[in-house]
C-alpha cells in the first residue's frame, strides 16, 4: 500500500466515523421528540379528560336546577320531618296519619295537581290528624322516589368520579344538615331499602363523617 492508499483509507475510516455520529444523533434527537410528543399527548388528553368532568358535573347540576319544584321540595321537608311509621307507610303506600300542622306542606304538594284537594283534605281530619290514602299518598310517593332516584344517578357520577368532586359536592353538600334535619330523606330510604340507593349512601356518610371530625374536605371514593 502506497502513501497515497493510506491517506484514502484514513479518509474513508474518517467519514465513516462522522456519519455514525450524524445518525446517532439524528437518533437521539428522533427519541426525544417522541418522548416530548408522547409527555404533551399524554398532557392534553389529562387536561381534556379533567375539561371533560368539569363539563359532566356543571351539565348536571344544571339538570338538577331545571328538575327540582315547589311540590318536590315540600315533599323533601316533609318526609325529612316524619317518623319512621310515617316512612314505612309512604314506602308502602299505605295510610299515612300526619299532624294537621303539617297542613300548608300537604296543600303545595297535592293542591296543583288535584284541584279538589284542599276540600278533600278536610274530610281526611281524623282527631287533628289527617289520613292521607289512594292517589294523594301515592303522588306523594311519587314524588319522593324520583326526587332519590335522581339524585342517586348525579351522585353516582360522584362515587365513581366520572364527574368532577369537587364541584357536585359543593352543590351538594347541603343535603346533610343535622341541626336543620336535613338527611337526603334517610328515614324512607331505610324503608324503600338502602342498596336502592347506594350512591346517596355513599356521601352522605362521607358529609358525616365530615361533620364529625370538623374536617373542611371530604374523603372522596377512589377514582378508577
Amino acid at each position: 500500500m502506497d502513501q497515497k492508499q493510506f491517506a484514502e483509507l484514513l479518509a474513508a475510516l474518517g467519514h465513516t466515523k462522522w456519519t455514525e455520529t450524524v445518525s446517532t444523533l439524528v437518533l437521539i434527537v428522533s427519541f426525544i421528540i417522541a418522548i416530548f410528543s408522547l409527555w404533551y399527548a399524554r398532557k392534553q388528553m389529562i387536561a381534556d379528560h379533567t375539561r371533560s368532568r368539569r363539563q359532566l358535573s356543571i351539565d348536571m347540576c344544571m339538570r338538577w336546577s331545571n328538575y327540582t319544584s315547589p311540590e318536590t321540595s315540600s315533599v323533601v321537608r316533609l318526609v325529612e320531618r316524619m317518623t319512621s311509621d310515617q316512612c314505612e307507610a309512604i314506602s308502602n303506600a299505605t295510610k299515612l296519619t300526619i299532624s294537621t300542622d303539617h297542613k300548608l306542606h300537604l296543600l303545595n304538594i297535592l293542591q296543583l295537581r288535584f284541584p279538589e284537594f284542599a276540600d278533600e283534605l278536610e274530610k281526611m281530619n281524623k282527631s287533628s290528624a289527617y289520613e292521607i290514602e289512594g292517589q294523594y299518598l301515592q303522588y306523594i310517593r311519587h314524588i319522593a322516589i324520583r326526587y332519590l332516584n335522581m339524585l342517586e344517578s348525579i351522585l353516582l357520577a360522584w362515587t365513581t368520579g366520572v364527574a368532577d368532586q369537587a364541584i357536585l359536592e359543593n352543590e351538594f353538600a347541603y343535603l346533610f344538615d343535622e341541626k336543620d334535619g336535613r338527611s337526603a330523606m334517610e328515614g324512607l330510604r331505610k324503608k324503600v331499602g338502602m342498596s336502592t340507593f347506594p350512591a346517596i349512601e355513599e356521601f352522605m356518610k362521607a358529609l358525616r363523617a365530615r361533620t364529625a371530625s370538623g374536617r373542611k374536605e371530604i374523603i372522596r371514593p377512589p377514582v378508577t
